[in-house]
């Protein structure tokens, strides 16, 4: 005790890597003000020498030859340039590839590693990064025929080659006045689709509507509506944005005194209301186990939107009314196939037999309310006149006159010819959608099928229920394992074919995770525009090349225990079941091939936490080269993994 404790300080030497390339000038650490997520591109028609502007996930897309390349341009050959920050937590050297079609100059912290030559797959671009925010600016240009595509990976000493994640992607949004405008443009679009502007609003030079969201139509009314009670119509048409904040139906009666207002509403929903005694007793009509609703409920998670309150938040709807709203076995028939009465609603389709309809109904009606609503007599014949009077008709008649006053190319007051409480736009909405009018309105005549995919995911709440880009999901259900999650969706197109998330977006699919209790829903009338979209955000086509199947020599043995992975133990391989799948089950591999692309196996083959952080899927190659079998192509770890692919292939095709 006591002593001095004698200490040495050892200097460490390292060895520098080799590195060619031009010395950059060494900058301080770059600062961002306004740091947002992803990469902005600016988009330029080489023919009409027209530009765009717009925010992105990722460096990559697939643009149809043929198609617009964004709602602002026509199509045509381009040039995109891909500007942003790579963010990374430490120095590292990576390698860059390109896949695609055009010609590419890419440039990292001011270095050039590619002078506008073609696309060479071949080719591997090595450079450096610091740590913290590293510039990227990728310049592409059109092929002069066929469809553009683009695809930039890298790979360092930690990750195989992959896609450039998402989450390593900002760009500075600070003062950028030209985004801001290119966003309002956006914004305004949509805001004109879904509030159905067009319905009223004919103009001259929208002579076909290629912005697939204004196909999704309003509920169509060729008969009397048998299917929802009159009183709660009378309540909705009298004031929507009472009972759901976001609803895109106007409200029309804005102008009317309270009193009016109710008795007009009372008039249009008698006249709209089938002739029918519609007064017994709900839970007389939907008999069904209440408790099976509720274990549904949980299951599929409809608390991730819905709430029983009467008041909610903006991004949810309430279900406060739903008893008042449904007549007798109503609910249970929307709940079997909701897009037969709406198509452009967001409400998804779970593929629920008679009896799952009809106990969730029960268990619904069992929490809204039950207070009986007022009532008020209304007069048929002055609701067929109101109805025409308010253009009502306009939206919801297959054969009405669509044709108003044309509003584009103007600068129109919009907030005075419709006061902002009728469609309830926040004053972000309204400039966005008085710029919007500003424009030609030709971008209705166009179809960015990236950006749809962008817009879908959150018109359709996608990440309610799946998280993406390390942002958790909102998921609200008891089922919190891991393995009980739905899955992530930050590499969505990237990992599942196009044919396959069709599939599933119809409906058609087979259920992947039959452990789960939720379910994925079905949205029919997006499906196919959807899967296409979200393939050409990664940068693949929608259409699956068709592959000779290679002899599988070792894929059966690397399946199985004796000298292979032991795959079997948690994994069904169709017919033969798995051993031991009791803590991690995982998916059947008969389906693997059918509805995985190549890449995204590999990768997760190569390292499955990389991907998904919490999977239990055992890691077996350390280094992305090599695993510990090495009786089989030497250890060679994408040999081996190539033999089970094309073992799976072959066994989907059987």
């Amino acid at each position: 005790q006591g002593q001095q404790v004698k200490h040495e300080i050892y200097n460490s030497i390292h060895e520098l890597g080799s590195w060619s390339g031009t010395p950059g000038k060494v900058k301080k650490n770059i600062q961002l003000k306004d740091e947002q997520a992803g990469v902005l591109v600016k988009f330029k028609h080489l023919g009409q020498k027209t530009t765009d502007l717009r925010a992105q996930r990722l460096v990559a897309l697939y643009i149809k030859e043929k198609d617009d390349i964004t709602p602002f341009l026509d199509h045509g050959p381009f040039e995109a340039e891909f500007a942003g920050y790579l963010k990374v937590d430490q120095n590292k050297s990576v390698d860059f590839k390109l896949v695609g079609k055009g010609e590419v100059k890419l440039s990292i912290n001011g270095i050039t590693l590619t002078d506008y030559n073609p696309i060479d797959t071949n080719k591997i671009y090595k450079t450096s990064l610091n740590k913290g925010f590293n510039k990227i600016l990728l310049q592409y240009r059109s092929p002069a025929t066929g469809d553009a595509q683009l695809r930039l990976l890298w790979q360092s000493d930690d990750f195989a080659l992959e896609p450039i994640p998402p989450t390593a992607l900002v760009y500075e949004a600070d003062k950028n006045k030209a985004l801001e405008e290119a966003q309002q443009l956006r914004v305004g679009r949509q805001v004109f689709a879904e509030k159905n502007c067009i319905q009223c609003h004919g103009a001259t030079k929208v002579n076909s509507l290629k912005m697939t969201e204004l196909k999704l139509a309003p509920p169509q009314f060729d008969a009397p509506i048998s299917h929802l009670k009159a009183d709660w119509m009378r309540l909705w048409i009298s004031n929507p944005h009472k009972l759901k904040p976001s609803s895109s139906m106007p409200h029309l009666l804005s102008t009317l005194s309270e009193s009016e207002a109710a008795q007009t509403a009372a008039d249009i929903a008698t006249y709209l209301s089938a002739d029918l005694k519609v007064k017994t007793a709900a839970k007389q009509a939907d008999q069904s186990s209440s408790d099976h609703g509720q274990e549904l409920f949980a299951n599929l998670g409809c608390a991730s939107c819905h709430d029983f309150n009467e008041q909610v938040d903006v991004n949810q709807i309430s279900l406060f009314y739903v008893d008042q709203k449904f007549a007798p076995k109503a609910l249970r028939d929307y709940l079997l196939e909701p897009g037969k009465y709406k198509p452009a609603g967001s409400m998804p389709d779970f593929n629920l037999s008679t009896e799952e309809a009809a106990s969730l109904a029960t268990y619904l009606r069992s929490q809204a309310s039950h207070k009986a609503l007022p009532q008020i007599q209304g007069d048929r014949t002055k609701g067929k006149l109101a109805y025409e009077k308010f253009s009502c008709n306009k939206c919801h008649d297959k054969e009405a006159d669509h044709s108003g006053k044309a509003l584009f190319n103007s600068a129109k007051n919009f907030e005075k010819a419709h006061p902002n409480q009728d469609f309830a736009l926040t004053s972000n909405q309204t400039k966005a959608l008085t710029h919007f009018l500003a424009s030609d309105g030709r971008s209705l005549n166009r179809h960015s099928s990236i950006e749809f995919a962008q817009d879908q995911v959150k018109q359709l709440n996608c990440l309610n229920c799946h998280s993406r880009d390390g942002a958790p999901s909102q998921w609200k259900s008891p089922h919190l394992d891991p393995k009980d999650l739905p899955p992530h969706i930050s590499f969505i197109g990237e990992k599942l074919t196009s044919s396959h998330l069709q599939d599933i977006f119809k409906g058609d699919s087979v259920k992947m995770r039959p452990w789960m209790q939720a379910r994925m829903p079905a949205f029919k009338s997006r499906a196919e525009a959807l899967a296409e979209g979200l393939a050409h955000e990664y940068g693949f086509s929608n259409k699956e090349p068709a592959n000779k199947i290679p002899e599988s020599k070792f894929g059966l043995k690397l399946l199985g225990m004796d000298g292979g992975f032991s795959c079997i133990v948690c994994h069904n391989v169709g017919s033969t079941k798995a051993i031991a799948p009791f803590g991690a089950p995982g998916v059947d591999l008969k389906y693997s091939a059918q509805r995985l692309r190549y890449d995204y196996y590999i990768r997760w083959m190569l390292n499955p936490q990389r991907l998904v952080k919490s999977s239990p899927m055992t890691r077996f190659s350390n280094d992305n080269k090599s695993t510990f079998l090495k009786d089989i192509h030497s250890g060679d770890a994408k040999k081996q993994f190539d033999d089970i692919w094309n073992y799976l292939q072959a066994l989907t095709e059987k």
